[in-house]
């Protein structure tokens, strides 16, 4: 199997990358951190979905992501279909801090593979800077990963640990998928 070093890419690449997860997992957050690398200082829900586009290069090729924040409140669940159609991989989040986060994201994930049943997914916990809240191990995040044949990593949007690699890796998983699929 090739490697990334090994790909042959095209002048430019766009990537479908959504983001989903509970209400205040921290999403807007991690796009907004990654993007713009800035915190919001008050927290603000999202209305059905907000974009954001960064632009990674990879052996000297650019690859752009295009980054859909889908909001997390229920009402909004049916509407993720028409987000993530066609997305070449996935970030679903939760709150480290917030059980019920970790724990409803097993039906966002399950909705996802309906729909792209061989797109990667890096499951992602946030607030990694809140360690004396902690209420999900990494242990269990990782076991969730494993349930999917994920990846599992701990972010911080607040202090921007981890979270540049976190899509780093999504990009990697994602050229290497679509090698596997060629």
């Amino acid at each position: 199997m090739k490697n990334v070093a090994e790909v042959k890419f095209p002048d430019s690449m766009v990537m479908k990358l959504p983001l989903f997860g509970e209400a205040g997992v921290g999403k807007s957050s991690l796009a907004k951190r990654l993007c713009d690398n800035e915190f919001p200082s008050e927290y603000n829900a999202t209305k059905g979905s907000g974009f954001y586009s960064k632009t990674f290069t990879v052996q000297d090729h650019d690859l752009k992501a295009v980054i859909f924040d889908l909001a997390g409140q229920e009402r909004f669940f049916d509407l993720d279909g028409l987000y993530w159609d066609g997305a070449s991989c996935a970030l679903p989040i939760f709150d480290l801090t917030r059980r019920n986060t970790f724990q409803t994201l097993v039906e966002w994930i399950d909705t996802f593979r309906k729909k792209n049943p061989e797109a990667p997914i890096l499951v992602v916990g946030n607030k990694k800077d809140l360690e004396e809240f902690r209420a999900v191990s990494q242990e269990e995040g990782e076991r969730l990963a494993d349930k999917y044949d994920a990846r599992y990593m701990e972010v911080s949007a607040k202090t921007g640990s981890g979270v540049e690699k976190v899509f780093k890796k999504i990009v990697e998983m994602s050229i290497l998928s679509k090698l596997r699929a060629s």
